[in-house]
Formats: C-alpha cells, sequence, structure tokens
C-alpha cells in the first residue's frame, strides 16, 4: 500500500511540472507577425520586411514562407517554399521569376515555441527586359563546314548567358542548329556541303538561378554568309587552319627570264673557251 501511494504520488509531481512547464511554453510563445511587406530590389528579387509582433524578444527568429500563385493571396501548399531566414527582419528572397506574382507570409520562433503563420501577401517581380541582339559575328570558311565567332553578349539583370544557340539557312531547303554553352563565344559548324552559300545567324538565351530561361531570348543577329571549300581546314582538326594555303607560283615572265639568263651564261662560257 505504502508503494502505490508513494508512486502516486511522484505521478502527481510529474504531471504537475509537465502542466507547469506546457503552460511557460505557451506563455513564451512569440506574437504573430504582421503581414509582410516587399518591394522589389532588382530582378528577380524581392526584398521582405518583416514586422514583429507585441511580446517580441531580440533573440526571437523567423520563417518565411513563399509559393507563386495568379491571383488572391492564399498559398495553396502544393509548391510552397518553407525557409528559416534567423533573426534578421529584412530579407532578400532572390532567385524568383521575372514577372511572376508571390504570396508571402511569416511566422515567429521562440525556442521551441512558435507563432502561426501571419495573414499572406501577394508581391510581383519586374519583368526582366530583352535580350540584345548579339554582334560581331564573323563566319570562317570550312572544309565542310564553318567557323563562327561573335562578341560577348550582356544581359540588363546582371545574369550570364546560359547559351548561345546557331543556325545555318539556304536558299534550298534545309538548314541546321545548334547551340554552345554561354561562356562560349566561337561554334563549329559541321556537316555543310561545299560549294553551298550559307547564311549563319547567332542568338543568346538567358538564365535564371543557373538554368536556362526559356522565356528569354534575343533575336537573331544579323546573316553572314558562308560558303565552304575543299581544301580549307578540316572541321574535326582542333586547331584548323580556316582557309587553304596557296604554293607560291612563279610568274610565266619570271620564267622566261630565267632561262635566258641560263643561256647566256652558257653562252659566255663557250666564247672564253
Amino acid at each position: 500500500m505504502t508503494i502505490t501511494r508513494r508512486s502516486l504520488m511522484v505521478l502527481g509531481v510529474l504531471l504537475a511540472v509537465l502542466a507547469a512547464s506546457t503552460g511557460i511554453a505557451q506563455a513564451q510563445a512569440p506574437s504573430i507577425p504582421s503581414v509582410p511587406t516587399a518591394n522589389t530590389h532588382g530582378y528577380g528579387t524581392l526584398r521582405i520586411t518583416i514586422t514583429p509582433g507585441s511580446n517580441t524578444q531580440s533573440t526571437d527568429t523567423y520563417s518565411l514562407r513563399y509559393e507563386k500563385v495568379e491571383s488572391g493571396t492564399d498559398i495553396p501548399g502544393e509548391d510552397d517554399t518553407i525557409m528559416n531566414i534567423g533573426a534578421v527582419r529584412v530579407y532578400d528572397l532572390t532567385g524568383l521569376e521575372h514577372g511572376t506574382r508571390y504570396v508571402v507570409a511569416v511566422r515567429a520562433h521562440r525556442g521551441t515555441a512558435m507563432s502561426t503563420w501571419s495573414t499572406a501577401a501577394a508581391f510581383t517581380t519586374l519583368v526582366a527586359p530583352d535580350l540584345g541582339r548579339v554582334s560581331g559575328v564573323e563566319v570562317t570558311a570550312m572544309d565542310g563546314g564553318a567557323m563562327a565567332t561573335w562578341t560577348v553578349l550582356g544581359d540588363a539583370t546582371g545574369a550570364p548567358i546560359h547559351r548561345y544557340e546557331w543556325r545555318t539557312t539556304t536558299t534550298s531547303a534545309g538548314g541546321s542548329n545548334g547551340f554552345v554553352d554561354g561562356t562560349e563565344l566561337e561554334a563549329m559548324i559541321t556537316g555543310l556541303t561545299n560549294g553551298v552559300e550559307y547564311t549563319v545567324s547567332v542568338r543568346g538565351w538567358g538564365s535564371l538561378n543557373g538554368e536556362l530561361d526559356t522565356g528569354r531570348m534575343g533575336p537573331w543577329s544579323e546573316g553572314v554568309k558562308v560558303t565552304p571549300m575543299a581544301g580549307a581546314g578540316a572541321t574535326d582538326d582542333p586547331d584548323p587552319d580556316p582557309m587553304p594555303t596557296p604554293t607560291p607560283a612563279v610568274p610565266l615572265a619570271g620564267i622566261l627570264a630565267l632561262f635566258a639568263g641560263l643561256l647566256a651564261a652558257a653562252r659566255a662560257r663557250l666564247r672564253r673557251r
């Protein structure tokens, strides 16, 4: 009987401690932050400002939740992103799509306690300007192909060019196109027919978060004509000679003058004999 009473007393104490600790944790839970505000901050970035709740402490941290939506301010939660941003109250949310609407909400953390999510707000990123036209395109005839070069293309968003696309067209049906990495400023074009005139053009494609931005491509450059020819540098040569090097020819008049000089020298030797 004594053991039972002691056990009940211990259990009662434990329950009391648990209830007290729960009450403390609930009392220490941070208030819900206000609706977040945001300003566009360059292309693909929203600068989020968090306004804390009433019982905020300096050690409170925050989570940010956002999702791309077409309308409204609800976060469906189908493709939402939740990220811990620490104790900062102004945060640059980067890597967003251009000209796109996002809904954003925040919540506060204090130890293991946390508030519920704030009311969400919708913001739209800036529309990125169109890419410019590639310039400085030069094309050299090869044997069964061509070598195209161009100057680097800049992007007003500050992002690097993801890739360059080249294309060849002819007056007859057919043509070809291909891509090189955005760090490349030349392309070896193969599979062309010698003696056929081609027009070569180049354009740039933008990048977003290191990936191809499929919605942003520049216009085609001015076309440059080229006619592949036999005897020009081979397209499989790692350092091709773009044009055939002719063997210097001695003019016919020079040959006749040389022959006359040799003949005169021979006659002079005969006379001395």
